[in-house]
């Protein structure tokens, strides 16, 4: 009984199963079935011209509609429909909104290759302009300005004119995109007055969403008439909210343009008249200042109106959309004082922290924030740390940034992530550390000690680029640095690097004799080695690269000019450095042979021609600097 039971229930369960899988197999049928007879047949099927003239001439609406997908996609596909235009223009007039929609886009796609035909058309959009449905009108509006026709302009203004009083704002929003489609197709050159007026009207519009579209409008046809947002310019502040995000975009824009040609620098002291309120009791002291009444002092002030625009603006530093944080920013960054600059740091974070692809826009943006306000980042210099998939580029704009934001509180920090930096196997990765540790130095010079420590042991890298940025930062430390003991030990050890073969890429040998020269008259031990070190070089001149060579010039001479007293010494670098001057005359760079003879005129110690060579080669360099020079961008928009 027990066996029985078990198989007659394994067999219901091998039917279940059966059905099941039959019924799976029917769904997936009848999926695939519906998705090819759906509006992805009509890509893959090949059209019959003359059925399809059939069904455009139909009675039935779905076979037109079908008819108008056919030939749009084989449009899509690069096919030639131009010769059914006629047979599409007769159903113009169609009553389905959808079919309407492809039969205009069928128009504008072949207008310029069928005029004539397509000016057949135009009785059906003015008839469409007067409709009751507000999505008829603008897709008739629409229709109409995409028609490039220059004939037809005067049709188009005039229905620009009529859209701008509709009392739909959608009409009146596609009436402004006709109207700067208009102004594209003519260049500009037909009815301005007219495109002027209308506008100054858009701005006016009650509706925010068109007042969006006038500014994109503004910014196009007349960024410079100033004169029509004179009168619209409170009353858009202040509803500035109530526009869609992109038309908030496109105002900014256009506010941004106009404030800044319009009112004054908030940076630039206003003078004011000094108040001065006088004590009875005090006569002498008071005639003593209302003798000052006069006096001007200089306060910071900010434009009312101007006021009016930042505080407009300040909610949109909170919203989701990049584009209107960064509008925002970019109104605050020209038109605030600087002193509120702080309020955008937390928001161009967030950006940088969102979407990658906007990364490295968000990085220039608070690069160029963070050079006219260091402070409002300072905070937040974890943000700019490297990570593994950061490209070249970028890391390069962080390290900038991160030695600009470097201040005494985080500095023990930075330079902690500098050194595990500095560890990294790629190698392009250790140079960008190493020169920003360069540019820290030059922010922070009390970091310079534990900057050298760093950076000394780089020297014994295998890497070529990294010897030469090591170099190179090493020499601006010993520049900067006023401990003759720690620059004699450094120009010491360089020294040493370079005659047992240990640095051998030119710019770093170069930079190595540019050392041991400028520091002949600071240190008298650099002075003693210096000829034998001019020596050792002068033997291989002519094998040496094209900077070391004028580098090793420039140590002869300033050994030449620096050079006291009389003996064998003397005599034997005498001989050498004539020597060298008659080498170089046999050089193959022009440079190089006119660097010897301009040393050749200072031969004789007693000339004016040496003097003044020594004067201009041996006077005191500058201390290295790095400051960021804005005045040029001065006319540009941030980014």
């Amino acid at each position: 009984m027990a066996a029985s039971y078990v198989a007659e229930r394994a067999a219901k369960f091998s039917d279940k199963a059966k059905e099941s899988m039959d019924s799976d197999s029917t769904g997936v049928v009848t999926k695939a079935r519906s998705l090819m007879s759906g509006d992805a047949q009509f890509f893959s099927a090949t059209v019959d011209l003359d059925q399809v003239r059939k069904q455009l001439d139909s009675d039935n609406l779905s076979h037109k509609k079908e008819a108008m997908k056919r030939v749009l996609a084989q449009v899509c596909l690069g096919q030639d429909m131009a010769p059914l235009f006629p047979d599409v223009v007769k159903n113009v007039h169609a009553t389905s909104i959808e079919l309407r929609k492809l039969i205009y886009y069928f128009i504008v796609h072949y207008c310029e290759d069928r005029p004539n035909e397509a000016l057949l058309s135009i009785s059906a959009f003015q008839h469409d302009l007067v409709d009751q449905s507000m999505h008829v009108r603008a897709l008739a509006l629409r229709t109409l300005s995409s028609i490039r026709i220059p004939a037809i302009h005067p049709v188009v203004i005039v229905a620009v004119k009529k859209a701008a009083t509709d009392l739909s704002g959608l009409v009146r929003r596609t009436a402004v995109n006709a109207l700067v489609k208009t102004w594209k197709i003519t260049n500009g050159e037909e009815s301005v007055d007219t495109t002027l007026d209308l506008i100054a009207q858009f701005l006016g519009d009650k509706s925010m969403e068109v007042v969006g579209s006038a500014a994109r409008a503004f910014r196009i046809i007349c960024p410079t008439r100033h004169d029509l947002i004179h009168k619209h310019f409170r009353r858009i502040c202040r509803c500035l909210l109530e526009a869609d995000e992109w038309g908030q975009v496109a105002i900014c824009e256009m506010l941004l343009h106009y404030s800044r040609a319009q009112f004054p620098d908030p940076e630039k002291p206003v003078k004011k008249k000094k108040v001065v309120v006088a004590d009875d009791d005090d006569e002498e002291e008071s005639s003593d200042e209302e003798s000052k009444d006069d006096e001007l002092q200089a306060t910071l002030d900010v434009d009312s109106d101007l006021r009016l625009l930042l505080t407009s603006v300040k909610p949109m530093l909170h919203s989701t959309n990049r584009a209107l944080v960064v509008a925002a920013v970019t109104i605050y960054f020209h038109l605030a004082p600087k002193i509120e600059l702080d309020i955008v740091a937390k928001p161009l974070i967030r950006v940088l922290n969102g979407a990658p692809s906007g990364h490295f826009i968000a990085l220039k943006l608070i690069y160029q924030v963070a050079t006219a306000k260091p402070k409002a980042f300072a905070n937040f210099i974890k943000d700019f740390f490297l990570t593994g998939q950061d490209n070249p580029s970028t890391r390069m704009l962080k390290i900038r940034l991160i030695a600009k934001l470097v201040t005494r509180e985080n500095q023990v920090a930075v330079l902690a992530e500098f050194r595990s930096y500095l560890r990294s196997y790629d190698s392009s990765k250790v140079v960008e550390a190493v020169k920003g540790l360069g540019l820290i130095a030059l922010a922070m010079p009390e970091s310079a000690p534990t900057i050298m420590k760093l950076v000394t042991p780089l020297l014994a890298n295998p890497s070529e680029e990294v010897v030469t940025e090591a170099v190179v930062v090493l020499r601006q430390l010993v520049v900067q640095s006023n401990d003759k003991l720690q620059t004699y030990k450094i120009i010491q050890k360089l020294s040493q690097k370079v005659l047992n073969g240990s640095i051998t890429a030119p710019p770093a040998k170069a930079t190595i004799i540019w050392l041991v020269g400028e520091n002949i008259k600071v240190h008298s031990s650099v002075a003693k080695v210096a000829p034998d070190f001019f020596r050792l070089f002068l033997k291989n001149f002519a094998k040496e690269a094209h900077i070391v060579k004028t580098h090793v010039i420039n140590l002869g001479a300033k050994i030449w000019f620096n050079l006291e007293g009389e003996g064998g010494l003397a005599d034997r670098f005498k001989a050498m450095f004539f020597y060298m001057l008659e080498l170089v005359k046999y050089d193959a760079s022009y440079d190089v042979r006119d660097q010897g003879r301009m040393l050749e005129t200072a031969q004789v110690r007693d000339s004016t021609t040496f003097a003044a060579l020594k004067e201009s080669m041996m006077e005191a360099k500058p201390q290295p600097q790095h400051k960021e020079k804005l005045a040029d961008r001065k006319g540009f928009e941030l980014g």
